[in-house]
This record gives C-alpha cells, sequence and structure tokens, in this order.
C-alpha cells in the first residue's frame, strides 16, 4: 500500500498542472516524458530494482539511450550497446545533468544521495546511492542495489538530482525505506536547492550530536569493563586468602545493551525485491 502511495505521489508530481514552466523564458527545459514539444533524442532510463538474475546487476542506476519511437504509454529506447526495449515513460529521465561528476562546489556531506560514475567510457552509466563516510575516498551504500557498500573516489561521485518537469530537485538526505517499497528516486522526498541545503545542515547537525552521543556511550562502557576487570581480581584475591568461606558474592553491576546503529527502515536480507523488467545484459562491467 505504502509503495503504491509513493508511485502515484510521483506521477501526481510530473503531471500536476499547479506550477506551469515560465512562458517567456528562452531557456529549454529538458522533456523526460517524451510527451513534450521539444524531441528529445539522447535520454537517461532508470532501471529499478528487479528480481531478474540477469539484470539485477545492473538496476538501480541511470543507463544512457537514444529515444527511437514515443507511444502513448511506452518508449522504445536503444542502448550505446544496440539493444532495444520499450521503457515506462516514469523511468525516461533527461541526458544532461546540470554537475558533471567531481565538479560540485560544495563538498558531498554524510547522508546525501549521490550518483556514482561506474567509470566506462564505453557504456556508461550512473548508479544512485547514500553517502555514509567522507574522506580521501568515499563509502557509498546502494539502496536500490544489492551491492555491499564500498569506498569512491570523490571525482567519480555528484549529488542525485531529479528532474520533475519542472525544475531539478534534490533528494531530501536521511530517507530510509524497507526493501522493495521504493522503486525510483522520483518516489521519494524531493527539495528545491535552497530548502535542501538548510535541510542537509539540519540533518548533520543531528548526525554529530549523535555521534558525540555515541562516542561517550562507548567510553562509558569502557570505564565500566575496567571497574569490572577491578572487582573480579579483587574477588580472586580473597577467594585464595580465605579458602573456608566459599566464593564472595560479586557485587550487582548494571548492564548496558548493545547499542543499535542500524539504519531506521533498512531490511540487510531485502527478502521483498520489486518484480523487474525485460532481461537485458548491457555490455559494460562496472567499474567502480
Amino acid at each position: 500500500m505504502a509503495q503504491q502511495q509513493r508511485r502515484q505521489s510521483a506521477k501526481d508530481r510530473r503531471s500536476s498542472d499547479e506550477r506551469t514552466p515560465d512562458e517567456d523564458s528562452n531557456i529549454n527545459r529538458p522533456d523526460s516524458s517524451g510527451k513534450g514539444q521539444h524531441k528529445v533524442e539522447k535520454v537517461r532510463v532508470w532501471w529499478p530494482p528487479t528480481r531478474d538474475k540477469n539484470r539485477t546487476g545492473f538496476s538501480g542506476a541511470y543507463w544512457p539511450a537514444t529515444v527511437l519511437k514515443k507511444g502513448a504509454n511506452s518508449l522504445t529506447v536503444e542502448y550505446d550497446n544496440g539493444e532495444r526495449e520499450k521503457v515506462d515513460p516514469d523511468n525516461i529521465f533527461p541526458y544532461e545533468v546540470p554537475i558533471d561528476f567531481g565538479k560540485e562546489a560544495q563538498p558531498i556531506e554524510v547522508g546525501e544521495f549521490v550518483e556514482v560514475s561506474n567509470n566506462s567510457k564505453t557504456d556508461p552509466c550512473a548508479w544512485v546511492g547514500v553517502c555514509a563516510t567522507v574522506g580521501q575516498k568515499c563509502l557509498i551504500d546502494y539502496p536500490f542495489h544489492d551491492s555491499p557498500s564500498e569506498y569512491i573516489k570523490p571525482h567519480l561521485l555528484r549529488r542525485a538530482r531529479v528532474w520533475d518537469d519542472f525544475d531539478w530537485q534534490y533528494i531530501e538526505p536521511g530517507q530510509t525505506w524497507k526493501a522493495g517499497e521504493v522503486t525510483s528516486p522520483l518516489e521519494l522526498h524531493l527539495q528545491p536547492e535552497l530548502e535542501y541545503f538548510q535541510q542537509l545542515k539540519q540533518f548533520n547537525g543531528r548526525s554529530k550530536v549523535k555521534q558525540e552521543s555515541d562516542t561517550d556511550i562507548k567510553q562509558e562502557g569502557s570505564g565500566e569493563s575496567e571497574a569490572d576487570d577491578q572487582q573480579d581480581s579483587s574477588a580472586q584475591q580473597r577467594k585464595q586468602s580465605v579458602k573456608k568461606r566459599g566464593r564472595p558474592r560479586k557485587p550487582g553491576n548494571p548492564t548496558r545493551s548493545t547499542v543499535d546503529e542500524a539504519s531506521n527502515g533498512h531490511d540487510d536480507k531485502k527478502d521483498e525485491k520489486p518484480k523487474g523488467a525485460k532481461r537485458r545484459k548491457p555490455s559494460a562491467v562496472r567499474q567502480a
């Protein structure tokens, strides 16, 4: 039910007529629906998560393609490897993105949704991930893909931006969901640039407070461990010196349950993957 509501919300966002492009603008806005006045030749096709074993290794990513034919409910596209297929218009996005990989004016921060280049010149694609840590290499999680987390160089990253038929939007940081509940970035909560960076600042502030709190808990746990060791040593000494008194009673020490740092909403087993589309295996090999 939640998945259907997200998809319906995404469709409503694309079909909404509450906002209209500026008629006086001389800028050609990209048309990703296939129904606009401006013909779109090159597009990016989003491959949603799938159960298809021949396709799942390439899902959760944008693949470049050329539009050959536009129908009422689908578009026929041809990929860089020459293969063709019919695609749902909701999975068609503009080919041109405002920022190239590694060219962000502001460094990528923890919690941001990013695009990850496969660094292929023959059949390039971009996976969508979430930045878990930053440094000389950033640790990236893949919520739309079964691949484990991996370290990626910053020059292969850029912030994930989604075209909603009116403007480029950013994906609100910190969003989580159950496996299979979300199949496209368009179904997530999107924000305009100003609102996004304000939200990002608040998000990182909360994350910093949580990190400091976790550090205090670990230090407290370390102190408890040292106290336990001292008490155990003292008890052992008493046991050796007084043989007939029996084992000294160890003072009761409160135990602290392990802090659960698992991300809210994630299912590591991913046993509810959505059903996939037609089988197709691009020639590109992922080069992270």
